[in-house]
């Protein structure tokens, strides 16, 4: 630093060093909260449109027919209940906070004619305008779909359960919930999406963050101003050791991500006037300000961690924990779940009963240790023949499996397939007698007119059938 610009920082009136100091600070803790809450508000909000996106997802799919839906896919025709889903996307486009709602069917990652479009939603001012999309289930082109959308549609498509990503083509930059469909057989044949406005996101969260810096510098506005009435003499040294300080602290403020590392050293003034009360009250808003971001950070931690114990609560309430089967919890929500199928005719399904045979007698004659290690082992088995399907314990040793998709398709077979491992079991010398498991087994299945409980009943007396059936033929081995 030249003589001159010596001369004349020394010449510069306190208050004008005053003001630069503070100012800076001011600056750099308004980066700091900028940086933090963009970052905490765009993570929330972008979460609330998982959510909703998703919710938005599950209704269409409880609302549509599938197995017509894919029928006028393969026939490139459109049936009543397709123009009634047109119309159902075109409703919540209209009273939803959502941008499209559509189903296409990906044909390939390269871009070009990688989609065969379906249906999507239109609001009542495209219907108006005559801007509607027109071409219904025909080929999407590639300036539609660019590469990186048609790789991400695949994905999307080949996985299992909702996949969220960034889209952007000629159409905008959308924030996309997508799902595979499957028909009534389990097999996929279209993708669901849905698109929210990522610009809005982004304004949403750039709005919250310039909210939360102009509080901030509400804040130090009025504490310069305060601080300016506190001076009223010119106090050379004092002050400029603390502008120095307050410029070190703001240089390291700018753009630093390290909040504990952000501390204000305050110089060592003792001069019993308005100078050490300005230091003093900059060292506490230096510690207020700390202390806020880092109330702010530990919110987000403990919702995050809230959150995930809510998630872990759930998940043990739907697992069985000595077999690690669904619950009877998540049992009763699946009932809920078929009878409100039901009753929409959309049900078609069939109930089979297990019951563990000598689960007294091996615990009488090894104790219970052994008696649950039999319960694992026997429904292991079962799982191992239902692997499509999902298992319930509903009681000690009772047990019942769902059959949709593939495993309703063929359960007598498979019916078959689990009583005759379960004989073999139950027959052969070689393995240990306490290993040696059985079941009896029942199974029913849906038919129009019968409530869920009609079916569980059957399947019910078809397991005490069974069970006869094997007692007779396999005694109990002895001890």
């Amino acid at each position: 630093m030249s003589e001159n610009e010596l001369l004349s920082r020394s010449k510069r009136p306190i208050h004008l060093g005053v003001h630069v100091g503070l100012l800076s600070f001011l600056l750099a803790m308004g980066i700091m909260v900028g940086y933090f809450s963009y970052r905490g508000y765009s993570d929330s909000i972008r979460y609330d449109y998982m959510v909703h996106l998703k919710g938005i997802i599950d209704f269409v799919l409880t609302q549509i027919d599938v197995d017509d839906l894919e029928e006028c896919i393969n026939t490139r025709t459109v049936s009543p209940k397709m123009q009634e889903t047109q119309q159902l996307l075109d409703d919540m486009n209209d009273t939803l906070d959502v941008e499209f709602i559509y189903f296409f069917v990906p044909l390939n990652e390269t871009g070009h004619d990688s989609a065969l479009y379906v249906m999507t939603s239109n609001t009542k001012e495209e219907y108006e305008a005559g801007t509607v999309r027109s071409d219904v289930l025909g080929m999407l082109s590639g300036d539609e779909f660019p590469e990186q959308i048609a790789i991400d549609n695949m994905k999307a498509y080949l996985g299992e359960g909702v996949s969220y990503y960034i889209t952007e083509s000629g159409w905008g930059k959308q924030y996309t919930a997508a799902v595979p469909v499957f028909n009534s057989k389990g097999e996929r044949f279209a993708l669901l999406c849905a698109d929210a406005n990522y610009d809005e996101i982004y304004k949403m969260a750039i709005k919250y963050s310039i909210l939360s810096a102009s509080i901030l510098a509400g804040i130090g506005v009025i504490s310069i101003a305060l601080f300016m009435r506190w001076i009223t003499v010119k106090v050379t040294k004092p002050i400029r050791q603390l502008e120095d300080r307050a410029l070190d602290f703001a240089n390291r403020c700018d753009g630093s991500a390290d909040i504990d590392s952000l501390h204000f050293e305050a110089p060592d003034i003792h001069t019993g006037n308005e100078v050490e009360s300005l230091t003093m009250a900059i060292s506490q808003m230096a510690l207020s300000m700390q202390e806020y971001m880092n109330a702010v950070l530990n919110a987000e931690e403990h919702a995050q961690s809230a959150m995930n114990t809510s998630r872990q609560m759930t998940e043990l309430a739907l697992k069985d924990a000595l077999t690690s089967v669904k619950s009877k919890v998540a049992y009763d929500e699946m009932k809920e779940r078929t009878e409100s199928e039901i009753n929409q005719n959309l049900a078609q399904f069939a109930i089979l009963m297990i019951d563990i045979n000598n689960l007294k007698l091996i615990n009488d004659n090894y104790g219970h240790e052994h008696g649950d290690e039999y319960i694992i082992g026997s429904i292991k088995i079962v799982c191992d023949v239902y692997a499509h399907s999902s298992v319930f314990r509903i009681g000690g040793d009772e047990f019942v499996v769902m059959l949709r998709g593939r495993d309703y398709d063929n359960r007598d077979e498979l019916l078959s397939i689990l009583r005759e491992e379960f004989d073999r079991i139950a027959t052969e010398e070689e393995i240990n007698p306490r290993n040696r498991y059985s079941i009896a087994s029942g199974m029913a299945d849906y038919a129009d007119g019968d409530t869920f409980d009609d079916v569980f009943r059957r399947a019910d007396e078809q397991m005490y059938i069974n069970k006869k059936e094997v007692k007779s033929r396999l005694m109990p081995y002895e001890n």
